[in-house]
């Protein structure tokens, strides 16, 4: 079965550094476009999966749980031949979901701000994933650093100065401190679909565009290549 859908992982070694926020808003706005999109809740937290119960008829997305490395290596390119969109929900922490996650992923969103402790968790986050797409058998990741919270600052200038010199791409669309954010997630909603007006919603809309933008589709014989790749993920 030939995998044709664009695998996105999204990672931070950080809880609460928004990744069921991005991975949920990515959902519904290549959801809006007509696109199939389904999320693996990777996180035993069950964020996603508790998120995907609360929705309205009509307005869920996929959601299915894979809590281990190799399950996900195995699964997801399967996924990917019947979805247009695989979007991976990571757990706060660095091991062989987050490993088996970026094996399989055509890109790596990495939710984080430029400062504080989400700041301190970045390192080490950003080491273990370029560690792994190194290793990849076939075309690594693409990873790419969404800002959360916060905008022009002087720790943001330099952050963007660091990663300027490595693979790692800082995404032009940030994620901005909105209330309706977190109301859409208490009724099992995105923002693009509880207040489609509000400034969040085209901001998950841009966000989707530009991770599109730099992600790329892997050609059919690395996504064949998962039986090697499930060496790299225990």
């Amino acid at each position: 079965m030939e995998r044709t859908g664009l695998v996105i992982t999204v990672a931070s070694q950080k809880g609460g550094a928004g990744k069921t926020t991005v991975a949920t808003g990515l959902a519904a706005a290549w959801r809006a476009e007509g696109l199939k999109v389904i999320i693996v809740d990777a996180d035993p937290q069950d964020t996603a999966s508790s998120w995907a119960a609360k929705s309205p008829e009509g307005q869920g997305v996929d959601v299915v749980s894979v809590e281990q490395g190799r399950l996900l290596i195995r699964q997801v390119p399967k996924l990917a031949a019947e979805y247009d969109r695989v979007i991976i929900d990571t757990p706060p922490r660095l091991g062989a979901e987050q490993r088996g996650a970026v094996l399989v992923a055509d890109a790596v969103v990495i939710p984080t701000c430029c400062g504080g402790f989400e700041g301190d968790a970045l390192g080490p986050t950003l080491d273990y994933v370029e560690t792994i797409a190194a290793s990849h058998p076939g075309v690594p990741p693409r990873i790419l650093l969404v800002l959360n919270k916060m905008s022009r600052t002087l720790l943001c200038d330099a952050l963007r100065a660091d990663v300027a010199e490595t693979e790692t791409t800082v995404l032009k669309t940030e994620i901005p401190q909105r209330v309706r954010i977190p109301e859409a997630q208490s009724a099992g909603q995105t923002v693009l679909d509880y207040d489609p007006k509000d400034p969040a919603a085209k901001t998950f809309v841009r966000l989707a565009q530009e991770v599109e933008s730099h992600a790329f589709t892997i050609s059919p014989e690395n996504h064949d290549s998962e039986t090697e790749a499930d060496g790299h993920a225990a």
